[in-house]
C-alpha cells in the first residue's frame, strides 16, 4: 500500500479503513473498488467524504447540515481516517481494505442494485442523475 498509493497504514488504520469500507460497499466486489476509492483519495489529501462515518457519529440517520459539522468523524470536513473503526469489520472488507482493486477512482454512488463508480466529478454526478428511480 506504501509503494501503491503513498500511504503508510498500521493494522489499525487497516481496520479502521475496513470499518468505513463495511458500511459503503453491499458486497466483496463493491468493497474492493470502494477501498480504492479510499486510497485514491488519501493518496492526494482529499477528503473520504464517507456518509457511514457521519451516520456512525449521528447514531443513524443524518442531514445534509450534519455534513458541514466539523466533528472527528466528519469525513466531508476533514481529511484522513476516523480517529475509531464505525464498526466491527467482516472479513471481505479486511481483505478489500488490504488488497483494494487497482482502479483510478475518486467517487462512488451505492444505492439498492445500483452502483456506479466514476473519475470525475462530473462523471460522478451524471453517474447519480442516471440512477433508476
Amino acid at each position: 500500500l506504501k509503494e501503491r498509493y503513498g500511504v503508510e497504514m498500521s493494522d489499525y488504520d487497516l481496520v479502521n479503513l475496513a470499518s468505513i469500507v463495511e458500511r459503503e460497499g453491499l458486497n466483496a466486489d463493491q468493497r474492493a473498488h470502494v477501498a480504492s476509492v479510499f486510497y485514491n483519495r488519501l493518496a492526494v489529501g482529499m477528503p473520504l467524504q464517507s456518509d457511514a462515518t457521519t451516520a456512525y457519529y449521528r447514531g443513524g440517520d443524518f442531514s445534509a447540515a450534519d455534513l458541514k459539522d466539523d466533528n472527528e468523524w466528519n469525513t466531508y470536513t476533514r481529511t484522513g481516517l476516523t480517529p475509531t473503526p464505525i464498526c466491527s469489520p467482516g472479513l471481505a472488507s479486511i481483505q478489500a481494505a488490504c488488497n483494494p482493486d487497482d482502479t483510478s477512482y475518486y467517487y462512488f454512488f451505492i444505492s439498492g442494485d445500483y452502483h456506479a463508480f466514476s473519475e470525475t466529478y462530473e462523471q460522478h454526478q451524471q453517474a447519480i442523475d442516471a440512477r433508476p428511480q
